[in-house]
């Protein structure tokens, strides 16, 4: 009888788990009046290797949190920690498994 109601609750453990375990990407890029150097360095290198059609190239970040949270706690940290609002932009979506 206890055993039935162990198993129970781990498996009610377990899915309230899997409602909790979300996985969020955070792309950081510049804003675009802001330099990009790092991408025109890139560009202008690739174009001296004979990728002459190449126009530009853009520089960003990408992150993958693991969090036990909603999206608004990913857009929390993203804007805390993640991004510098002077120079730089963020976009939080939820990753689908």
């Amino acid at each position: 009888m206890h055993y039935q109601i162990l198993i129970g609750s781990i498996t009610a453990v377990s899915e309230f788990w899997k409602v909790l375990h979300l996985k969020y990407e955070i792309v950081v890029e510049l804003k675009k009046e802001v330099l990009d150097a790092e991408g025109r360095a890139i560009c202008r290198n690739l174009q001296a290797a004979s990728y002459s059609e190449l126009n530009a190239v853009e520089v960003s970040k990408r992150f993958i949190l693991d969090l036990d949270a909603d999206i608004e706690k990913a857009n929390e940290i993203a804007e805390k920690f993640l991004t510098n609002p002077v120079s730089q932009t963020c976009t939080v979506r939820h990753l689908d498994d």
